[in-house]
């Protein structure tokens, strides 16, 4: 979308998230929030054997909302 809309280069998820909201694509607290989830992400990646469980699952149950609507809204975004 970023790339078809030719709404810049991203350097970083982050760097896209923040385009999508400034383009009105998503909201900018959504952005901030899957922002948020993609940091949890990197940590999962490179500290899994330290993560607790009950944190993993208490972040993915609060998290499973924002991410339904964040695919909701990039997915049914007609391209211009």
């Amino acid at each position: 979308m970023i790339r078809v809309r030719k709404l810049g280069v991203p350097h970083s998820s982050r760097e896209r998230l923040l385009i999508l909201a400034r383009e009105a694509v998503i909201p900018t607290d959504m952005a901030d929030s899957v922002a948020r989830l993609v940091g949890f992400r990197n940590v999962l990646l490179h500290r899994h054997q330290e993560i607790d469980m009950h944190s993993f699952h208490a972040a993915i149950d609060f998290s499973l909302d924002r991410i339904l609507d964040f695919s909701q809204l990039t997915l049914g975004v007609p391209e211009r």
